[in-house]
């Protein structure tokens, strides 16, 4: 059962490669009424409660419950990675959302992944329904990145560094979700793709394919 299935029953019940040196861090009113209606509707008028009637009124307001969404959505969902990417990594892409964002590294993220990237995330991470395939085409994600094995003296990165990147979104299942990934990556119809591996709630491993132009 996929973590989707399994977090919609639980709300139901609980509802009561080539290595690539670096190249990640690139950087109203009606008509006229008849006379002998109007005075029957001005003797009834004259009844109403004013107070009730100003409370139904800001009840009712549509812009009473309007919550303004201050989050800045700078990713959104696109029909395909690029020809052949899915099948290069022998993934069915219907199992997969691809995104493309923008800017989403955090003020303070200590390594910087490129502004620009695509990604194709595991569907059982995202918000779901059967409209549109996602809950929303545009939404919001933050990357917050560290290298996991550079002690704090050094500078200078190897191939063989580890890195850690955590996902914050309104658009996945859980967040914030962490994925670790190493400074590999494969180049694929002119797009360099390192592979992240996300961990649910349940224990179970994910992986995020992240597409950055090859150079």
């Amino acid at each position: 059962m996929s973590l989707r299935a399994i977090i919609s029953i639980s709300g139901a019940i609980g509802a009561g490669g080539g290595i690539t040196s670096l190249t990640l861090w690139q950087t109203g009113q009606f008509g006229s009424i008849n006379s002998n209606v109007n005075s029957s509707v001005t003797s009834t008028s004259s009844g109403l409660n004013t107070e009730n009637l100003t409370a139904l009124q800001t009840s009712s307001s549509p812009t009473s419950s309007v919550v303004k969404n201050t989050i800045e959505e700078n990713c959104e969902v696109i029909a395909t990675a690029g020809e052949n990417i899915a099948q290069s990594l022998g993934i069915k892409e219907d199992d997969y959302t691809v995104v493309f964002c923008k800017d989403t590294n955090s003020k303070d993220s200590k390594k910087k992944i490129s502004n620009n990237w695509t990604g194709l995330f595991p569907n059982d991470l995202l918000r779901l329904n059967d409209e549109n395939h996602t809950m929303r085409t545009r939404f919001n994600i933050e990357t917050n990145t560290k290298t996991l094995n550079l002690d704090e003296d050094e500078e200078d990165e190897s191939e063989d560094e580890k890195y850690e990147t955590t996902f914050k979104g309104n658009g996945f299942l859980f967040s914030p979700m962490v994925g670790k990934w190493e400074n590999d990556s494969e180049n694929i119809s002119g797009k360099s793709v390192t592979r992240v591996s996300v961990e649910d709630l349940f224990g179970d491993t994910h992986t995020i394919y992240l597409l950055f132009s090859a150079k």
